[in-house]
């Protein structure tokens, strides 16, 4: 059904009918062929805005796939493995899926982003659409994220949230005292990378080398370790 209609026939059936109304438009809609970020989005419970302000109900979330907005949120960018879903009008809070294909099997990764904290879920979707909590990768020695030597401070504990990205999975450190959030410096960026089986985790160095001859590279970041399924 072409979106001109399905809105002339939300128009036509108000309120009382339009999740209804939705529901059907979606299902039909949505799952056929090789299925893309709209679709797999459909199929998705809403759990992961929980971890927003305004959250996101199952109605809510029918009509920001056929309108393209409600009244708290508002799809920034829709491609085929992609849908980046931003707080409107100007809150802080973005929602990012991002799909991963595997043999038969369609892997989603859902993420909210505000400020310095971030919350993922992933979801493995078989060809019927039907879908099941997956496994996160195993998080990462927290000395993954500092040059050897580096000592961390001992009244210091970290926290290792996985970040959705567009290339993938980021762990983005949060680091906390007895008094709240502190401010520690990291020396390496850890990413986990699809590969079509399993995430591939690759630590990339964020400061430049002290080398002398290395300096024309300094603005330059470089992949100083990958090492699979860790």
């Amino acid at each position: 059904m072409r979106l001109q209609t399905w809105k002339r026939l939300i128009a036509r059936s108000g309120t009382g009918a339009l999740a209804t109304l939705l529901a059907w438009g979606a299902s039909s809609l949505l799952w056929a062929g090789e299925p893309g970020a709209r679709a797999v989005f459909w199929r998705l419970p809403t759990t992961i805005f929980e971890n927003t302000v305004p959250g996101l109900s199952e109605n809510e979330k029918y009509e920001l796939l056929v309108q393209g907005a409600t009244e708290h949120w508002v799809i920034r960018h829709s491609s085929h493995d992609v849908l980046e879903i931003a707080e409107a009008p100007d809150g802080d809070s973005t929602v990012l899926l991002r799909l991963f294909r595997g043999n038969g099997y369609v892997l989603a990764a859902i993420g909210t982003d505000s400020g310095p904290v971030c919350s993922t879920e992933l979801w493995r979707l078989d060809a019927r659409g039907g879908a099941e909590p997956a496994a996160s990768p195993p998080e990462p020695n927290i000395l993954d994220f500092f040059a050897p030597g580096t000592r961390i401070p001992p009244d210091v504990t970290a926290s290792l949230p996985f970040c959705v990205r567009p290339e993938g999975l980021e762990v983005r450190p949060l680091f906390w005292t007895s008094i709240g959030l502190a401010h520690v410096p990291v020396d390496n960026a850890v990413f986990y990378v699809w590969t079509g089986t399993r995430f591939s985790k690759r630590i990339v160095e964020l400061r430049p080398p002290k080398e002398p001859e290395a300096q024309a590279a300094k603005d330059e970041t470089r992949v100083v370790e990958q090492r699979s399924g860790e």
